[in-house]
């Protein structure tokens, strides 16, 4: 049950609320004592590699980590880069940085680079699984995508309130090595998950969040943490927004 709202008045000792974020130091409320996924970190693409299992990928495509952030590969001759064949029916789940929810329409692309300078691959084929905690994955479709392209996956069909991760297996089986199987340049996020009141990205309105506040406050300049009015000046109107919706959640 997510717990109920507190609200503090707008104007008080600063002091005060410093003794409480150090009195808060001995609970385990914020990371690294959530149990987990590590806490989003605000960018809409794949942030680390969860697991990958290829079978007959080779150099320079079997490096899983190209997968991560923006999409980003190139069939530059001697070296490209950017890719990770996922091998014949091989997989990757990734982590994604923000989490992302169901939007009118498309919610990730997938990126995928089917072109090479050695005279091109076949079209591949994979599936798309996304999940909330990493561990329990919940099938969205299909894709087949050919040269240069990038594909629209729709989330509405997991029954998700939100998700942090994404599997791809690959179902088209085909492909000489290094390349075999589905190439992954990269995945995108389209709609995002905004939890106003927290300021560290990790879906809890909770201390963490207050310390950072306390530790800006008074300061002047543009896009600042917990500035959550815009004003250019994080002041007390912007604590008793945070204070507003401390202690809850938007997991």
């Amino acid at each position: 049950m997510t717990p109920s709202p507190q609200r503090f008045p707008s104007t008080g000792s600063l002091g005060v609320l410093r003794s409480l974020v150090r009195g808060a130091a001995a609970l385990c409320i914020v990371p690294p004592c959530v149990a987990g996924l590590p806490p989003p970190t605000g960018e809409p693409h794949a942030v680390a590699v969860l697991a990958a299992a290829a079978t007959n990928n080779g150099f320079p495509f079997n490096d899983p980590t190209e997968t991560l952030g923006p999409p980003d590969s190139s069939d530059s001759q001697p070296s490209p880069r950017g890719l990770y064949s996922l091998g014949a029916f091989g997989s990757i789940d990734l982590l994604l940085g923000v989490a992302v929810v169901d939007g009118p329409g498309a919610d990730l692309v997938i990126w995928e680079e089917e072109s090479f300078s050695d005279g091109g691959a076949p079209d591949e084929s994979a599936s798309v699984l996304v999940s909330a905690d990493g561990a329990l994955f919940v099938p969205v479709g299909s894709i087949q995508i050919g040269v240069y392209a990038s594909q629209f996956i729709d989330i509405a069909g997991a029954g998700l309130a939100l998700i942090r991760a994404v599997r791809i297996v690959d179902t088209s089986g085909s492909g000489p090595s290094p390349t075999a199987g589905f190439d992954l340049d990269a995945v995108t996020a389209l709609f995002i998950l905004h939890c106003p009141g927290d300021i560290d990205h990790d879906l809890d309105i909770d201390f963490a969040d207050l310390n950072a506040l306390l530790s800006g406050f008074n300061q002047l300049g543009e896009a600042l943490p917990g500035d959550f009015d815009n004003d250019g000046d994080v002041d007390f109107a912007d604590l008793n927004t945070l204070l507003g919706v401390f202690n809850t959640s938007c997991r």
